[in-house]
C-alpha cells in the first residue's frame, strides 16, 4: 500500500529515492531475517522495486549502531543517484500524467447507460457488496499479507546478495597496515610470502563478511615485486573487480597512501580510481580518533583522498571487528551503485597495459 501510493502521487520516478526501512519490536523478529527473505516472494519483489534498499532498526529508534547503518544507506542512495533530487517538476510531470489517466478513464456517458433500470442498478450494486466482502477476507495470487509478516532486521541481506551476488574485491597495499590471523574476517592468515611463491599462483579467497559473500583477491606488496604484469593480466581477465581497497596504517598515511595510488593507477590505469577506496587502519584507539583530525589538516593526503571520490573507511589492524567489517561492507555497496554495476574488467587493464607500452617507447625513441 505505502509504495503503491507513493507512485500514484509522486510518480513512477520516485522509486530511485527510496528506501524501506524495517522496524520491529522483539530480537526474535530481528533473527528470522534471512528465513523471512527467502520465503517470502511478494517481499522480494516489493524491495526489488526500489533497488532491494532497506534498512531495520527497533520500534523506538534508539539504536546508534542501526541509525549509523541508516546514514550509510542514505549516503550511499545519494551517491548512487549522482546528487540528484526529487523535485517539483518531476511531481509536476507526475500530476500532469495522473490527469491524463483520470480523463481517459471517464469516457463519455451513452444514451444506454443513461437508460440502465432501476432493477439493473440494484443488481450491480448487490453484486458489488458481495465481491468487497470477499476482497476483504482474500488477496490476490503473490500478494503479501503484511500484517501477518514477521518483522525484518539486519539491513545489508538483499542490498549486495541479491543485486550484487558476485561481489569480488581485490586488497592492495603494504603488509605493515595489517595484522594476519585467524581472526582477520577480511584476510585471514597470510597466504604467502611473496619472496618464496610463484606470484601466479594467487587466487580468489571466498569469505562471508556480515552476511555477504565475497571474493577476496590479495595482491597486499605487489607493488614491491617485479614482473607482475602477467599475474595481475591473469587474475584480471579471470575476475570482474567490483572495488580495490587500498591498505594503509596511520602514521604512514601521506608516504604509502601516494605511493600506493600511484601504483595502483600506473599498472591499472586511471580508469581503477572510480573503483578505489581507502582503507585507513589503526593500532590504537587514540590512533583511531586522529584520522579524522589529519585528513583534516593535510591538505596533501585530502587530494589524494580526492582523487579516488572521498571514499575510505577505518578498521583495527586485526580487522576483526564485526562492526567495522559491517560498515565496509556499507561502503562497497555505495560504490558498488556509484559505479552502476559496472566492474573493473580485463579491457581496461588491457588498455592501460598498451598506454604504458606506448610511452614506454616513446621515452625510449
Amino acid at each position: 500500500m505505502g509504495l503503491e501510493w507513493l507512485q500514484g502521487v509522486f510518480g513512477d520516478k520516485v522509486l530511485q529515492f527510496v528506501m524501506i526501512l524495517f522496524t520491529y519490536e522483539t530480537e526474535e523478529n530481528y533473527d528470522t531475517i534471512n528465513d523471512d527473505l527467502k520465503n517470502n516472494p511478494g517481499l522480494e519483489q516489493l524491495l526489488e522495486k526500489c533497488g532491494g534498499r532497506y534498512q531495520t532498526c527497533n520500534k523506538m529508534m534508539n539504536n546508534p549502531s542501526e541509525m549509523r547503518d541508516l546514514m550509510n544507506k542514505i549516503e550511499c542512495l545519494l551517491n548512487a543517484n549522482q546528487q540528484q533530487c526529487y523535485i517539483g517538476e518531476m511531481f509536476n510531470t507526475a500530476l500532469k500524467q495522473r490527469e491524463e489517466l483520470k480523463n481517459e478513464d471517464e469516457p463519455s456517458i451513452s444514451k444506454e447507460t443513461r437508460e440502465l433500470t432501476a432493477t439493473e442498478t440494484r443488481d450491480a450494486h448487490r453484486d458489488n457488496e458481495q465481491s468487497g466482502e470477499e476482497g476483504i477476507n482474500s488477496k490476490p495470487d503473490g500478494e503479501t499479507d503484511v500484517s501477518e509478516t514477521p518483522e525484518l532486521c539486519d539491513s545489508s541481506v538483499i542490498s549486495m546478495n541479491h543485486i550484487f551476488p558476485n561481489v569480488t574485491i581485490v586488497l592492495t597495499g603494504n603488509s605493515s597496515a595489517v595484522q594476519f590471523g585467524n581472526e582477520n574476517i577480511l584476510l585471514g592468515e597470510k597466504q604467502m610470502d611473496l619472496e618464496n611463491a610463484e606470484i601466479s599462483s594467487i587466487v580468489p579467497v571466498q569469505r562471508k563478511i556480515s552476511e555477504h559473500p565475497i571474493s577476496v583477491i590479495n595482491i597486499i606488496d605487489f607493488h614491491e615485486a617485479e614482473h607482475v604484469d602477467h599475474a595481475i593480466d591473469k587474475l584480471i581477465n579471470e575476475n570482474e573487480i567490483n572495488t580495490f581497497i587500498l591498505v594503509v596504517q596511520v602514521h604512514q598515511l601521506e608516504e604509502a597512501y601516494k605511493m600506493g595510488l600511484e601504483w595502483l593507477q600506473g599498472v591499472f590505469g586511471d580508469k581503477v580510481l572510480q573503483f578505489v577506496m581507502i582503507l585507513f587502519t589503526y593500532e590504537t584507539e587514540e590512533d583511531c580518533d586522529t584520522i579524522n583530525d589529519d585528513l583534516k589538516n593535510n591538505p596533501v593526503l585530502e587530494q589524494l583522498l580526492e582523487k579516488c571520490g572521498g571514499r575510505y573507511q577505518t578498521c583495527n589492524k586485526m580487522m576483526n571487528n564485526p562492526s567495522e567489517m559491517r560498515d565496509l561492507m556499507n561502503k562497497i555497496e555505495c560504490l558498488l551503485n556509484a559505479n552502476q554495476q559496472q566492474c573493473y574488467t580485463g579491457e581496461m587493464f588491457n588498455t592501460a597495459l598498451k598506454q604504458r607500452e606506448e610511452l614506454k617507447n616513446a621515452d625510449l625513441s
